[in-house]
């Protein structure tokens, strides 16, 4: 079962699955596969699209949009059951799904099965696979488990003591290796006094005319015009806002069909919004100064620009704090890029390799990608010199997998160290 989910399974669902554990030839892999499988299958009944063949689960899974015509107008219990199936049935990839069914077939029992087909026809539909004597207990899970409200999935977490001896795992270039941290009294107060979240804000509708956006761009010229004096910047480094506005075709669809005159309807944003338009259309442009519009006129509001890969960006929000920041270092930034932290160590490599960087370091001019990818490691910095030089030969954590997240309490005997070592789980967790 997926770890990763939102949402738990209901209690009936884990309890069916000790139950056929326990009171039956089937081991824990095996029952709640069974039950996983067959849930997908009693999910496309629930939606009445079980003339689809086995295979077809995995794509209502996936959450792809699908323009089915029995999708477009489900009703809520529906739109219920396909949300509650997502986050008990781990099989969204198809592959992951065909494994599942390979495995279904070859591995439980046949009078344990409400549903059988023949594994080299995988094309068989679910309503001719599906028995007419099936396990009523089976089938009374599946009909809860995609009608009930689905709880969400909670994890143990406890604040760390001073004087407590916590590990965690780090890992270096060439080995990971396990070591050993303590609090004082000090640093516990230090990191009570951060304020890790802010007041959530509202999401509301949000329009604009394309006229009142060449304040902006005149702001960005003269900003640039600024930035070039201080750091040398070429003709070709700047935007030329003011020509580039000028350029912005915009043509609203209006109710009957047809196309609005260039430039004089509203965009209104309200979720996500799809500009479609040629080259050139003038699509960056107008995204980039609605971006600066909501910084200088609506500091209180948040827009999310979605771009095609890691170092874009982290190219734009560079670029957008260039223009509202002097000091990378210490001034607050008014754009971020969303990262993960699993490819940190790559998206670093990329980054000091890309052009954009390259030309910052050689006029002198700090990147703020160097704040966004920082590697700074608050646990590393408690770590004893001896055991950085000997235990992690003198080298940093390995980019993307400090250890800010979670801590055990360290085994304090050789039985509690390998009774941990058998049940990952135990231990004190702390969020830090």
């Amino acid at each position: 079962m997926s770890q990763m989910t939102l949402f738990k399974p209901p209690d009936i669902f884990t309890e069916r699955v000790k139950e056929l554990k326990d009171n039956s030839e089937l081991d824990r892999e095996q029952a709640q596969l069974l039950l996983q499988v067959e849930l997908g299958f009693a999910l496309m009944e629930r939606l009445e699209i079980d003339d689809e063949p086995v295979t077809a689960v995995w794509a209502i899974l996936s959450g792809m949009p699908l323009r089915h015509p029995r999708l477009q107008n489900l009703d809520e219990m529906q739109r219920r059951a396909v949300a509650n199936a997502r986050q008990i049935i781990p099989f969204s990839a198809r592959f992951a799904w065909l494994g599942a069914l390979r495995f279904y077939i070859r591995n439980i029992p046949q009078n344990r099965r409400n549903y059988d087909f023949d594994i080299q026809d995988l094309d068989s539909q679910i309503i001719h696979a599906a028995k007419h004597l099936r396990d009523q207990v089976n089938q009374n899970v599946y009909e809860n488990s995609l009608s009930t409200d689905l709880q969400f999935r909670q994890r143990r977490a406890e604040p760390v003591k001073a004087g407590v001896a916590y590990q965690f795992q780090a890992k270096t270039e060439k080995e990971t290796v396990t070591m050993q941290v303590q609090f004082t009294p000090e640093h516990l107060s230090t990191a009570r006094q951060q304020p890790w979240f802010t007041t959530p804000r509202s999401r509301e509708p949000f329009s604009l005319r394309i006229p009142d956006l060449e304040s902006n761009a005149e702001f960005l010229d003269r900003r640039e015009q600024l930035l070039a004096r201080r750091y040398g910047w070429n003709e070709t480094q700047k935007g030329h806002w003011v020509s580039r506005f000028r350029k912005i075709n915009f043509h609203k669809i209006q109710e009957d069909g047809t196309l609005s005159e260039r430039n004089t309807q509203t965009l209104d944003l309200d979720g996500f919004v799809h500009l479609a338009g040629q080259v050139a259309s003038g699509k960056s442009t107008l995204s980039k100064l609605q971006a600066v519009d909501i910084v200088r006129n609506h500091p209180d509001s948040r827009i999310t620009l979605v771009v095609s890969d890691v170092q874009s960006a982290i190219q734009l929000a560079n670029q957008i704090n260039w223009w509202f920041c002097n000091d990378p270092e210490n001034d607050e930034p008014v754009a971020v890029p969303l990262l993960g932290r699993s490819k940190r160590e790559a998206h670093l490599k990329s980054f000091y390799a890309s052009k954009d960087f390259q030309e910052h370091w050689q006029r002198g001019q700090p990147h703020w990608g160097d704040r966004f990818l920082g590697t700074a490691c608050a646990l590393q910095g408690l770590l004893q010199a001896s055991d950085i030089f000997d235990r992690l030969h003198g080298k940093p954590l390995k980019p993307g997998t400090e250890p800010c997240h979670s801590l055990k309490e360290a085994p304090k005997s050789e039985s509690d160290r390998k009774k941990q070592n058998n049940n990952p789980g135990i231990g004190i967790i702390f969020d830090f």
